[in-house]
């Protein structure tokens, strides 16, 4: 017998594959040769969004530590959210060392993992990735 988490899993994966099959969707492969470079429109809403989440961190009480003969705690500013924070988590996502590398899909992706990490470990919301189009 099926227990409803199963069942609404497989009707999920049923819907994808007719989906599929009708050209409307793109398996994970598929999906990463379609995507392209992200897009300077991009660029400039990552910075947006470090802004915001270092005014976050700020606003409850978070500090970057750096040692020197003893710790001393700086506020957070776009600088070090970008190289101390969200770097790092596009290495370990998706083996890249350099914003200029991401697809149109991986800075929303980055800002997903770090918004569920601190809402879990510190209770934090942090803003959604800026949802801006390119024109033209």
């Amino acid at each position: 017998m099926q227990t409803e988490t199963q069942r609404v899993q497989a009707q999920t994966n049923t819907e994808w594959l007719n989906e599929y099959e009708a050209g409307k969707k793109l398996t994970p492969a598929e999906q990463k040769k379609a995507t392209r470079q992200r897009t300077e429109l991009q660029n400039k809403a990552v910075w947006v969004w470090c802004t915001q989440v270092a005014e976050i961190l700020h606003k409850n009480g978070l500090r970057f530590e750096v040692k020197v003969l003893k710790p001393i705690f700086i506020p957070y500013d776009k600088d070090l959210v970008h190289t101390w924070i969200y770097k790092p988590v596009l290495k370990a996502w998706t083996d890249k060392n350099s914003t200029k590398d991401m697809d149109t899909i991986e800075p929303s992706e980055v800002t997903t993992i770090i918004s569920a990490h601190f809402a879990t470990e510190r209770a934090i919301t942090l803003p959604a990735f800026p949802n801006w189009r390119d024109e033209g």
